[in-house]
Formats: C-alpha cells, structure tokens, sequence
C-alpha cells in the first residue's frame, strides 16, 4: 500500500507524501488501477479522545483526497478514492513513543478487485488490536 504521513494534529503531508501523492495522481490518470475500487483510509495514533481521533483520520484522508483532485483536475470524482476513517484503530507502532505516534499518523491507499467491493466499511466493524 502507499502510505501518507502528517505532523501532530494537523491535516498537511509531509514531504516525502506530497511526492507520493503526486505519483499517485499520476497512476490514476494513467487508468492504473482499473479493476480496483481505491481508498484513502485514514489512522491517527492515540493520543486525545476516540471521537476526536476518528474526526481527525477523516479530515487527513479527505485531505489527501482534496490534494489529489487537485493535482489531477482532469479526474472525475468517481475516479478519486472513497474514504474510509479508522481514528486509533489498527494501529502500526506503539502509542508510547513519539516515533510510534508518528508511524500511526497516516492514511493508507488499499486496493480492493471491483468484483469484491460493497463500498466502504463502518469503523465500528473494525476491532482494535
């Protein structure tokens, strides 16, 4: 998967996925994922309330979709990734160490076959580790 990362509480890439996400854009307009139903499913590590965290994986991944139609404007929106927000859920490091939290600030692209996808999923169906 392609994975975009942010400061703390905030809704800006970083550097490294700025480029990632114009790579991104690039692929999508090349029809690289025909077959493929795409989404940006966002994580925040566990600091502040679950609510807060779910709204603020929602705003990084709807972020990543913004930036994203912005540098493909040619995209239709159907062509742009669902989004899909897990807050603390699932998460990929520790919470315990800021190099933990950061690993766990970020949002995912997933691929999932067209034959396969009902649409994106609740958050509430996913358990935490």
């Amino acid at each position: 998967s392609m994975t975009f990362r942010f400061e703390d509480g905030a809704t800006v890439l970083d550097a490294v996925s700025r480029d990632a996400l114009a790579d991104l854009a690039r692929l999508i307009g090349a029809r690289a994922f025909d077959g493929y139903a795409l989404v940006l499913a966002g994580f925040s590590d566990g600091s502040g309330s679950a609510a807060a965290n779910l709204a603020l994986s929602r705003s990084r991944a709807e972020a990543v979709r913004g930036e994203l139609a912005r540098l493909a404007p040619d995209l239709a929106a159907a062509d742009l990734p669902a989004v899909e927000a897990y807050g603390e859920a699932l998460p990929m490091a520790c919470d315990t160490t800021a190099v933990g939290r950061r690993i766990n600030r970020r949002v995912e692209l997933w691929l999932y076959p067209l034959s396969t996808w009902d649409g994106p999923r609740d958050p509430a169906e996913v358990e935490p580790l």
